[in-house]
C-alpha cells in the first residue's frame, strides 16, 4: 500500500526512541525558507505526513477523519484488503490519502496531503492536521516535504549555500554525499524527529538535483520519503 515505507521509517523512530520534543518545528518552517530564499527557489509543492496509533476501527476512522479534513469533496478512490484501508482523495486543493494499517491489537493511521503551490504552506497544512488529530491521539510523528525548481546550473556552490545555512542555524553533523544527478545532504538541526542514520542521528534531508526538466531543491525531514 502506500505507506510501506513510511511504516518502516516510523517503526524505526519508534524502536530506537531517537525522537525529539516538536513543540518548536511545528510552529517553525523558518529553516525551509530560509534555504528556498538563499537559493532563489520557487516552490512547486509541498506536503505533510503524520502517522499515530488509535484504537478505533480503522476504516470508519479514516472515513471520518477525511470528512473531518474537509477533504471529502473531490476525487475519493477506496481501497480494502484483509489488514488495511486507505482513501486516496484528490481535489482542488490537496492530493493524498488516509491510511490505517492493523498492527498488533491496534491501527496505525498514516494521513499524507500534497499540495501544489507557489509558496510554503507547510504551517497552515501542520496547523490542520493538528486541529483534527490530536484531539484522538498526541504522540503523532510529522513528516514535512518540499520541493522547489531553482535556476542556478551550479549545483555543487547551491549545495554548499545549503550546507552553510545549516551549520550557522546550529545544525551538526552536517553531511554531504554526490549523487548521479546531484548532491544529497543529511543534518541534526535538533528541530524535527530524528531517526539514526550510520550511527548519527539525522533530522533534515535536502537534495539538490538536476532533470531535463531542469533544477531542483527537494526538503524532507527526517528523510526525503518520496523519490527524487
Amino acid at each position: 500500500m502506500k505507506n510501506k515505507l513510511f511504516i518502516i521509517i516510523l517503526l524505526l523512530m519508534i524502536s530506537l526512541g531517537n525522537y525529539n520534543d516538536l513543540s518548536y518545528a511545528k510552529k517553525n518552517v523558518d529553516l525551509f525558507n530560509t534555504i528556498i530564499e538563499k537559493t532563489d527557489g520557487r516552490t512547486l509543492e509541498y506536503g505533510v505526513k503524520a502517522s499515530f496509533y488509535v484504537n478505533n476501527d480503522g476504516e470508519l476512522y479514516c472515513i471520518d477523519l477525511l470528512k473531518r479534513l474537509g477533504l471529502d469533496g473531490g476525487e475519493i478512490n477506496a481501497i480494502k484488503n484483509n489488514d488495511s484501508y486507505c482513501l486516496e482523495f484528490n481535489n482542488n486543493n490537496y492530493k493524498g490519502y488516509i491510511e490505517s494499517t492493523s498492527n498488533d491489537n491496534h491501527n496505525v493511521v498514516s494521513v499524507n496531503i500534497v499540495k501544489n503551490d507557489s509558496k510554503n504552506g507547510l504551517s497552515e497544512l501542520i496547523n490542520l492536521l493538528q486541529k483534527n488529530i490530536e484531539k484522538d491521539q498526541k504522540d503523532i510523528k510529522y513528516f514535512q516535504y518540499l520541493k522547489a525548481q531553482i535556476d542556478n546550473e551550479d549545483l555543487f556552490k547551491v549545495n554548499n549555500e545549503i550546507t552553510d545555512i545549516l551549520k550557522e542555524q546550529g545544525s551538526i553533523d552536517v553531511d554531504t554525499v554526490a549523487l548521479d544527478n546531484g548532491f544529497s545532504t543529511s543534518a541534526n538541526t535538533k528541530r524535527y524527529n530524528s531517526i539514526t542514520s550510520g550511527g548519527k542521528m539525522i533530522d533534515f534531508n535536502v537534495a539538490v538535483c538536476h532533470y531535463s526538466s531542469g533544477n531542483y531543491i527537494v526538503i524532507g525531514t527526517p528523510v526525503i520519503i518520496t523519490s527524487y
